[in-house]
Order: C-alpha cells, then structure tokens, then sequence
C-alpha cells in the first residue's frame, strides 16, 4: 500500500513539473528559435538538434505507453498487470519525458546567454 502510493505520488508529482516544464520550454525554445539563424556556432546548432532529438525520445517513450495501455485495456488485460508494474511503467513514462524536457530547457538556455 505504502509502494503504491509513494509511485502515484511520484507519477502526478514528476508529471506535474513535466507538464509546467513542457509549456515553459515551449515558450522559450520559441522566443529562441525566432534568433536561431543568429546562431553562428554549427557545435550550437548541434547540441540544439541533439537536445531536440532526445526531447523526441522521450515522446516517444510516452506514445508507447500509451499504447500499450490501450492495447491492455482493450484486451481486458490491465487488470492482469499489478498496480505496482502498471505504476512503475507511467513512471518510466514521466521521467522519461521529464528528463529530456530538462536537458532541452538546459540546451537552449546556454545557447540563448550567448
């Protein structure tokens, strides 16, 4: 009961900065991207391309999730998967887009102080 709730707690905790985060690097990449081509550095524009990548990565972590839990729950199968795994599973899906949201908002930051 105690395991549970702690990773409850973490998904909705974790997912709630994610979802801040998601909005705010929105904006930022945004702004940013309105000066990209003042970017002179091809290292720059790397790590930006990187940064987005992994950012799509970690989408794609979420789009499988996703699908597996409709896949689950169109089988009648969800039931079959202990709260704990089904909860350790949308952790994996939050962190990993939170993560890859961090490291995006970390690029694009160091390259807007340039």
């Amino acid at each position: 009961m105690i395991i549970e709730a702690l990773l409850t707690f973490l998904i909705v905790f974790f997912g709630g900065i994610t979802v801040t985060l998601s909005v705010l690097v929105a904006k930022v990449f945004r702004d940013f991207s309105k000066r990209v081509n003042s970017i002179d550095s091809k290292r720059s524009k790397f790590k930006l391309a990187n940064a987005v990548k992994w950012q799509l990565a970690g989408e794609a972590v979420i789009g499988l999730g996703t699908i597996l839990f409709a896949v689950l729950t169109h089988f009648n199968l969800v039931a079959s998967i202990s709260t704990i795994d089904q909860s350790l599973i949308r952790l994996i899906m939050v962190l990993a887009t939170s993560i890859t949201t961090i490291h995006l908002w970390l690029i694009v930051y160091s390259l807007k102080r340039k």
